[in-house]
């Protein structure tokens, strides 16, 4: 009777150490993951000061570029000026 205890005490305390390690998991996952959001918003903060012409909306993993004119070819024509300064930018990093 008394080693029929002791091997359910065992168990139990081994569960124990299971479900603190699955939740020990957990946490650091859940760390890691915020810290390489973070480290990627850095990364990508930069880019917005590659053009004075563009205004940057920067989400997550996302980024959105806009620009603005009267007319549509300076339109194109100041995008695209813009847009190879920004490739250079993406190139060199």
């Amino acid at each position: 009777m008394m080693m029929m205890m002791m091997m359910i005490m065992m168990m139990m305390m081994m569960i124990m150490i299971m479900m603190m390690i699955v939740i020990m998991m957990m946490i650091m996952m859940i760390m890691i993951m915020i810290m390489m959001a973070l480290l990627f918003l850095i990364y990508i903060k930069d880019l917005s000061r590659t053009s004075d012409q563009f205004h940057f909306v920067l989400i997550a993993d996302d980024t959105n570029a806009f620009m603005f004119d009267k007319s549509i070819s300076s339109l194109f024509e100041r995008a695209n000026q813009e847009l190879i300064i920004i490739t250079a930018w993406l190139i060199a990093n």
